[in-house]
């Protein structure tokens, strides 16, 4: 009914607007132009405004305030964020990209949790598709949310990681810590060695540096 009147209100207020500036004998070609201006004006409404498009606006606007809001805000808005992630995660035509982009979100305000089950879902619809980096960052969270320990899950996805990426210092690093975990100071060494390589930061580096030093120690005990 809201949406009758709203179409009507702007009918009638177009096909004023054009009587004004046409001639009396161009009055069909008004109507006919009233009608298409407040078909498409309400058709658009419609769609921004139906429950679920409004549900899903409201979700990533408590998203927003979750990632930037105070720890007050944050919690005021965490029913949100969690009704956002069971819609990604219930859709069916849900896009790698967009599951994605709310995973890394997600991890980075260390909600490692809700971003597992993020990379969850992306790994079993795209697992195929999937470059070494994403699946580094998988790994990674899986390990942080499940305490810092290490599982065969974790493991074998740093292993495919680095089939895929063989470079990246995020994969070698855990593995190093894996290996190192499991009494191989010498593999260890190797893949940290590796990982000093293609490190950015120079801090990164020198405290990756470090624990080698402490590793050589260890392993020379």
């Amino acid at each position: 009914m809201i949406f009758l009147i709203f179409f009507l209100v702007l009918f009638v207020a177009s096909l004023a607007l054009f009587k004004r500036e046409e001639s009396s004998n161009k009055i069909r070609t008004n109507l006919i132009f009233s009608f298409l201006i407040s078909v498409l004006i309400t058709g658009t409404y419609q769609i921004i405004l139906a429950p679920d498009n409004m549900n899903l606006i409201n979700q990533k606007m408590a998203l927003e305030a979750f990632l930037t809001g105070n720890p007050d805000t944050k919690e005021l808005n965490r029913e949100g964020v969690n009704s956002l992630v069971t819609t990604l995660l219930d859709k069916e035509d849900v896009q790698a990209g967009e599951l994605y982009i709310v995973a890394k979100q997600l991890k980075n305000t260390q909600e490692y949790k809700l971003s597992s089950k993020l990379f969850d879902k992306i790994y079993k619809n795209f697992s195929q598709d999937l470059d070494g980096d994403i699946v580094t960052e998988y790994a990674q969270v899986l390990y942080i949310e499940q305490g810092r320990k290490f599982n065969k899950r974790v493991s074998q996805l740093l292993s495919q990681a680095l089939q895929k990426s063989p470079n990246n210092p995020l994969a070698l690093t855990l593995k190093g810590l894996y290996e190192l975990e499991q009494g191989n100071f010498s593999t260890t060494i190797d893949l940290w060695n590796k990982a000093v390589l293609y490190l950015n930061s120079e801090k990164e580096k020198n405290d990756l540096k470090a624990l080698i030093e402490t590793v050589k120690k260890r392993k020379n005990q």
